[in-house]
């Protein structure tokens, strides 16, 4: 079977969908001699990712979801025939009516994140949301078969599409980034990896630590690990105005080592997140060997069962008394949730999301 995937993702720079990407084509790579693959990616790793046999790169340098995509995608895919198409995000070809999977990793834009998530003017925003939902619904109402990255997602897309369940799986993710020492006692900062999308609430976690902060003799630090963007930009807006910049510390461009180091050493990694498709950070902070806390939504309480320490994403003030609970946590306790979270997160496993992958080519 010729198998295509469209790996413009590819790269830890494009965050959660390129480590999605990267640790999906590494495992297909270890594990399926008999398939024939082949790989969509940008001119960067065109040139540099190096490949089994079976797998043959295909160069396509479009902007993601341009109309310039729209085109190039659908003339390569027809050049290649492939008997199955996976796209690992929703910007499916409109034209393309072979058999394809596609994964829908969130919502997100579906919920009406709106203006304050675009940088674009107003009536560019409404055409992009448009066209947004015209490629969206496409692609699910036309997919062989959907995969999901959580049943918070799948139940979201049966509610949004009437699609059948035996159309859609639910594949969970795995997760990469390891300590392998014992815990280390934490220095006096708490953690954020991610965006600063207006989804991503971090303005409830600046207010937090500016109350922690003026209640404490002690000083604690925030350290934000996120892209240089607009975004960044209005988050440094927001630190001056509620005046906490003396207590973050933003960061880009770290690599993984760097990023392991910062977990490890952080008191807790803390996720204000109003909503998410999945949570992958989550799970990093736990093989990190570090305490996690996260926003009370449905996804989070999924993925992460009864190994965080749960608040309101809406309550700055139940944020703060969370995090000195884990800052007044006794060593004894604090170790053994680290342990116990650890072996949790070891059964979130890439090799098992890649076999559960394949599964679904063949069946397709």
């Amino acid at each position: 079977m010729k198998i295509a995937i469209d790996a413009r993702f590819y790269g830890a720079e494009n965050g959660g969908l390129g480590r999605y990407t990267m640790n999906l084509l590494s495992e297909i790579e270890r594990s399926d001699i008999k398939n024939t693959y082949v790989l969509l990616l940008r001119e960067k790793y065109f040139k540099t990712l190096a490949t089994p046999k079976n797998f043959q790169k295909v160069l396509v340098n479009s902007r993601h979801y341009s109309f310039t995509e729209q085109i190039e995608l659908l003339r390569v895919l027809n050049n290649v025939n492939p008997d199955i198409v996976h796209f690992l995000h929703f910007n499916v070809p409109f034209f393309y009516n072979k058999p394809y999977v596609v994964t829908i990793h969130d919502l997100l834009m579906h919920t009406g994140v709106g203006k304050a998530a675009t940088t674009l003017p107003r009536w560019k925003y409404v055409v992009k949301r448009l066209g947004y939902r015209i490629i969206f619904d496409h692609a699910v109402k036309n997919s062989k078969h959907i995969i999901t990255p959580s049943q918070f997602v799948k139940k979201q897309i049966a509610k949004t599409y009437n699609i059948p369940a035996q159309r859609v799986s639910v594949i969970y993710e795995g997760v990469s980034l390891m300590n392998s020492k014992a815990a280390q006692s934490p220095e006096n900062y708490f953690l954020y990896v991610g965006n600063a999308y207006p989804h991503k609430n971090i303005k409830t976690l600046l207010r937090a630590i500016g109350l922690l902060n003026e209640k404490s003799q002690k000083v604690f630090k925030l350290v934000l690990v996120t892209p240089r963007d607009v975004f960044t930009d209005r988050l440094k807006k927001q630190m001056k105005e509620l005046h906490v910049s003396k207590f973050v510390e933003i960061k880009n461009g770290i690599d993984d080592k760097q990023l392991k180091s910062l977990y490890s050493k952080a008191i807790a990694f803390v996720y204000p997140s109003f909503s998410e498709g999945f949570g992958l950070p989550g799970l990093e902070a736990m093989k990190c060997k570090t305490r996690l806390i996260a926003s009370d939504i449905e996804v989070f309480r999924e993925v992460y069962k009864d190994h965080a320490e749960y608040f309101s994403p809406h309550s700055s003030e139940e944020l703060t008394l969370m995090l000195q609970k884990v800052l007044e946590e006794k060593k004894d306790v604090r170790l053994t949730k680290l342990s116990t979270a650890y072996l949790f997160a070891a059964t979130y496993s890439w090799e098992k999301m890649a076999r559960a992958t394949l599964a679904i080519y063949e069946k397709s």
